[in-house]
């Protein structure tokens, strides 16, 4: 268990939390939740245990990367089980402040990527050690994120560094951005950066996003080709591994356009295939398309609360995650939800379309379909 910083240390860059299985998420003021939440009798049977977790945190992360094999982190840690998450070895311990953990992300039994209080890592060994992971951000801007399809081919997502343009400081010295779109120690702006590998991260190619203002917080690919990008208010997506990035037409029937009113945002991103793909808010609207993201739809009715994760097995059934931390079900393409379990939780995980689990502090569940 070894982190090994003999090629230097990445800047720091004090990115906050992120992960998008965690379910912290906004609600508009725009809509009364409690009468809006679904409301039909729970389905436990649904949810298996499989066992208890190996340690608690702040925030727990699990991901499976086959049928048996799973990793569980914490910010104190990460671990690793080869029987379906009945029991754990540890792999990794985070030793100070500095070494604090904030995601993990494993490709395979093998390759994986941590991000922690010094910078970003990459592990060929499945977590016992820690490289830096040289990118094209590593020296300047915010690397946020980190999506294999293989071991060769793969993104990076996050923000780079630009001056402020002349109409941005119109106002003054400090540009008029959202105070989260600007860099503390330089005071630029930061701008939406993509960048795809086909050799395992030796060079990286740069591509052209139709914004100029903010960060990719999460990047998903379901093949080479098709992939989608959350950046703050916006979405894009790609159907040709990136080279074009083409911004979500979202139609915003159910956006309360008053004063005041919080919009919300994309929070989570589920890629079913090349056609079907779900993009959920943190306000729970839900945008969905069935032709590779051409066109969108809003699911209805408006009213409804729904989750701001969701995994789907098919084109209409699926579950989900609510901010509320109760787990949700539909079977009608995520228009409509009810409650599975009287129980909360934490984190929704899955492996591609065909299983997906829920964790809690009373430890590890399976979800079945139905």
């Amino acid at each position: 268990m070894r982190l090994n910083k003999n090629r230097g240390i990445l800047i720091c860059f004090g990115l906050a939390l992120t992960h998008t299985l965690i379910t912290s998420a906004c609600v508009s003021s725009s809509r009364t939740i409690e009468s809006a939440t679904p409301t039909a009798t729970p389905d436990s049977s649904r949810v298996i245990k499989i066992g208890d977790l190996t340690a608690k945190g702040a925030w727990r992360h699990l991901q499976f990367v086959d049928e048996n094999d799973c990793f569980f982190s914490t910010p104190d840690g990460i671990w690793r089980s080869t029987d379906g998450g009945k029991t754990w070895e540890a792999v990794h311990q985070s030793a100070d402040y500095q070494e604090t953990i904030t995601r993990v992300q494993f490709r395979d039994l093998k390759l994986g990527w941590m991000e922690n209080h010094s910078g970003w890592y990459k592990s060929e060994d499945g977590g016992h050690t820690w490289m830096p992971f040289e990118t094209p951000l590593s020296s300047s801007g915010r690397l946020n994120n980190v999506n294999f399809i293989s071991s060769d081919t793969g993104w990076i997502a996050g923000a780079a560094l630009r001056s402020p343009s002349r109409e941005e400081l119109v106002s003054g010295r400090v540009p008029n951005v959202p105070r989260d779109l600007l860099d503390d120690l330089t005071g630029k702006v930061l701008t939406p950066v993509i960048y795809r590998t086909d050799n395992g991260g030796k060079t990286w190619s740069f591509q052209t996003l139709p914004s100029n203002l903010g960060s990719i917080e999460d990047i998903s690919f379901v093949d080479p080709n098709y992939g989608i990008a959350l950046s703050g208010p916006e979405a894009f997506h790609t159907r040709d591994g990136g080279k074009t990035w083409i911004k979500v037409k979202d139609p915003r029937n159910c956006v309360d356009e008053g004063d005041g009113v919080y919009e919300g945002k994309p929070a989570s991103v589920y890629l079913l295939d090349s056609s079907f793909q779900w993009i959920a808010f943190d306000d729970g609207r839900v945008l969905k398309s069935n032709n590779g993201g051409q066109t969108w739809t809003e699911a209805q009715p408006c009213d409804q609360t729904r989750p701001v994760v969701v995994h789907f097995w098919s084109q209409d059934h699926g579950v989900g995650l609510g901010s509320d931390g109760y787990l949700y079900g539909t079977t009608d393409a995520g228009n409509s939800w009810s409650k599975i379990d009287t129980n909360k939780y934490d984190s929704l995980t899955f492996l591609g379309n065909q299983q997906a689990w829920i964790v809690s502090e009373r430890g590890l569940f399976r979800i079945k379909e139905k």
